[in-house]
């Protein structure tokens, strides 16, 4: 639903990304194949994407 959609900021938005990518990066690190490690970066950025308002939605919001 729309209005559960969260507005970060774009600096916070940008270090949320760079900290799961990292965090996938380290766990996965000797003990999962770079194939596996990719699947869950894409799997959590797009959990990410879909818990925050579109473009469109910041700008009909007045933030962008």
């Amino acid at each position: 639903m729309k209005e559960n959609k969260r507005y970060p900021a774009h600096e916070s938005l940008s270090d949320q990304i760079v900290a799961l990518v990292n965090g996938n990066i380290e766990s996965g690190e000797g003990c999962m194949h770079a194939r596996e490690v990719l699947d869950d970066i894409i799997a959590d950025l797009n959990q990410l994407k879909n818990g925050i308002a579109t473009a469109d939605e910041y700008l009909k919001a007045g933030l962008l």
